[in-house]
């Protein structure tokens, strides 16, 4: 009896693994008509819960290929909820992350969910199912996207500084950066908004542009930190007007706040107006916006080099310490250094020092 019973068994596998085979193979070339009848035959006599979960599969990836998006979606709803221990559920919830996809970017709605909620809910089951697959970055991003469509701009906030963390090297980080910084800029009340909302803002627009060269956002990016620098420029240019009024005369200071907008933000109309009011009540001013401009380029470029050097291995001469030379050695140190301070033969350029006019205004 057992062994009628274990040829029975095997029998049944063979079969269904016959059928999928086929059913794979009409997959393959694109006979979806084909899959769909085949599936709802099978299913007339299927009575295996995990051979029934496989057909579903089959069929709702044979609609979707057919632009079917919701009917498949809707089959693999059904297997996560009612055949969830016989599925494979990585599969299933990225088939529905890609057609989920494929009906955002075709009509900028993915919801196929009765709430927000319940969207939410799904994003967050793939990631936790599948936390490295191609569409856990999206997902979180969605779930950010979700948040704020409902008005929970924290709640959205924390998912897309976790993005940024968890995914760091994605372009759905670069789309994070980007509206945590679009939500600082809208937090702020005009040039005397919150400077912590206006740095923060700066910081992710800043990180942004320097990891994406090719990004849909990189041109609204270059944008907002233009426009950031202005609004931070004019706040500080008021600051020495504020100084240079008689009721308030402190000369000392309005000096080094019309430097600093000089120095910080040479592209701004505020830098122009800045040199101009310099100019008249320092003598000693020799107009230095196009060099300082030139210099910040400089920065610029070296900042960038560093940012490289991070990221990048050491170059060939900086690895081979018997040509290094040693420029500061521990005993001449005063105890500042325990070991030789050697030169890396990276030809960098020293940040130049700024301090000169605030110390000679100091004094």
């Amino acid at each position: 009896m057992k062994k009628i019973l274990l040829l029975i068994l095997m029998s049944h596998v063979i079969f269904a693994q016959t059928v999928n085979k086929k059913i794979e193979e009409h997959l393959a070339f694109e006979k979806y008509d084909q899959v769909i009848t085949d599936v709802d035959n099978a299913l007339l006599t299927e009575t295996n819960r995990k051979q029934i979960a496989s057909l579903k599969y089959f069929k709702a990836k044979a609609l979707y290929h057919q632009g079917e998006l919701e009917d498949a979606f809707n089959i693999l709803k059904e297997l996560v909820e009612d055949y969830n221990f016989d599925i494979d559920y990585e599969k299933v919830l990225n088939l529905q992350f890609e057609i989920s996809n494929a009906r955002y970017e075709k009509s900028g709605n993915s919801n196929f969910f009765g709430s927000s909620a319940e969207a939410i809910q799904f994003y967050e089951d793939l990631i936790a199912q599948a936390p490295y697959s191609k569409g856990a970055a999206t997902s979180m991003l969605r779930i950010g996207m979700l948040q704020q469509d409902d008005d929970d701009e924290i709640a959205a906030m924390s998912t897309y500084h976790k993005l940024i963390a968890t995914y760091p090297k994605s372009d759905e980080a670069g789309y994070a950066r980007i509206y945590i910084a679009q939500f600082n800029i809208r937090s702020m009340r005009g040039i005397y908004g919150d400077l912590e909302l206006m740095r923060e803002a700066r910081t992710q627009l800043r990180l942004f542009i320097n990891q994406y060269n090719k990004h849909p956002l990189l041109t609204e990016a270059k944008d907002q930190i233009k426009s950031l620098d202005e609004v931070e420029a004019e706040r500080t240019f008021n600051l020495a007007l504020f100084y240079l009024d008689p009721v308030h005369s402190r000369p000392a200071a309005a000096k080094r706040y019309l430097y600093r907008v000089i120095v910080d933000f040479p592209d701004t109309e505020a830098a122009i107006a800045a040199e101009e009011k310099l100019a008249k009540i320092d003598s000693n001013y020799k107009g230095e916006l196009k060099t300082k401009q030139i210099s910040r380029k400089k920065n610029t470029a070296l900042q960038k080099t560093l940012e490289q050097q991070i990221f990048s291995p050491l170059a060939p001469q900086a690895k081979d310490r018997s040509t290094r030379r040693t420029i500061v050695r521990p005993e001449d140190s005063n105890g500042k250094y325990l070991v030789p301070v050697e030169d890396l033969g990276l030809d960098l350029v020293p940040l130049e020092n700024t301090d000169t006019t605030k110390k000679k205004d100091d004094k």
